[in-house]
C-alpha cells in the first residue's frame, strides 16, 4: 500500500493555499488545489482524494451542503480560523494557527481513513489492504496506536477481552 496521500486543498486565498501545500508537501502529501467550492466539487467528482483541506470561510454557512456534494470517500477536513465545533459532513477540524503537529495528525488520520474505506474489492484483500494501512501508520508513529485505543474505550465500542475473559488489545513496545 502506498503511504503518500493524495490532497486536494480548498482554500479561496493564494498565500493560504501555498502554506497548506507546502506543509502536505512536507510530510509527503501529493497535492491538488481547488479556489472555489464549485472546483473543489468538480475536482472531488472526477477523482478520490484521501484528504480534502476546506477553509470554511470560502464556503460560509453552506459547508456541510458542499461537503454533501462531494465524493463520500475522502476524509474531509474543516480549516478555519474559528472553528467552534465540526461542521457536517466534515470528519476532522486543522484550526488556524496551523502548525506542523496539527498537520501531522490530519496526514495520519487520513492514512488511516484510506485503509479504513469501504472497497470494491473482496473482503479478503480489503482485510489485507487494512492490515497493511494500519501497519505503516503504527509503524511510522506508534503513538496512534494509544489514540485509537483510547478512542475505542472512550466510545464504549471495544470489546476489550474475548469469550475467556482474556485481554487481547496489542500492546505498543
Amino acid at each position: 500500500m502506498s503511504r503518500v496521500v493524495s490532497a486536494l486543498v480548498v482554500d479561496g486565498d493564494p498565500l493560504s493555499r501555498a502554506m497548506l501545500r507546502a506543509l502536505f508537501e512536507g510530510f509527503g502529501c501529493r497535492v491538488f488545489v481547488a479556489m472555489s467550492k464549485a472546483e473543489a466539487i468538480a475536482r472531488t467528482a472526477a477523482a478520490t482524494f484521501d484528504l480534502v483541506c476546506v477553509d470554511l470561510d470560502l464556503c460560509g454557512p453552506s459547508a456541510g451542503e458542499m461537503a454533501a456534494e462531494m465524493a463520500p470517500l475522502s476524509f474531509r477536513v474543516a480549516s478555519s480560523l474559528d472553528v467552534a465545533e465540526l461542521p457536517t459532513g466534515f470528519h476532522a477540524t486543522l484550526p488556524w494557527p496551523i502548525d506542523r503537529q496539527g498537520t501531522a495528525a490530519i496526514v495520519d488520520q487520513a492514512v488511516i481513513w484510506r485503509a479504513l474505506r469501504p472497497m470494491e474489492a473482496p473482503s479478503t484483500q480489503h482485510a489485507l489492504r487494512l492490515a497493511e494501512g494500519l501497519r505503516e501508520a503504527f509503524t511510522a508513529r506508534p503513538e496512534l496506536l494509544h489514540l485509537l485505543r483510547d478512542a475505542f474505550d472512550a466510545a464504549g465500542e471495544c470489546d476489550q477481552s474475548d469469550s475467556e475473559g482474556v485481554d487481547r488489545r496489542p500492546r505498543a513496545a
